[in-house]
């Protein structure tokens, strides 16, 4: 009988342990370019699926998108664009 794999193991069998990802869940992005006319400004990642999407709840219309890693562009938000962001609710960092 086959035994069933668990999400965890699909994901390390996509993206092995050697595969350092620059971003997790819960880091906050700024989109640089998306080919989407209306496309959001800050988010934070929510989740990564297994092939490598971004899962981000966008912050200005608190909706979701997935980012495509090679196909979109975006950065990494620093702790201190984060803490603005928090404080302040300025969607255009």
């Amino acid at each position: 009988m086959k035994t069933l794999k668990t999400y965890k193991e699909i994901f390390e069998t996509i993206l092995p342990d050697k595969v350092a990802l620059p971003y997790i869940v819960g880091d906050y992005i700024r989109l640089i370019e998306m080919n989407d006319q209306y496309a959001p400004k800050p988010g934070k990642i929510t989740s990564i699926d297994g092939i490598g999407n971004i899962h981000v709840e966008w912050l200005d219309v608190r909706s979701s998108l997935a980012l495509i890693p090679e196909v979109d562009k975006f950065e990494i938000l620093t702790d201190k664009e984060v803490d603005i962001l928090n404080k302040t609710k300025d969607f255009n960092l």
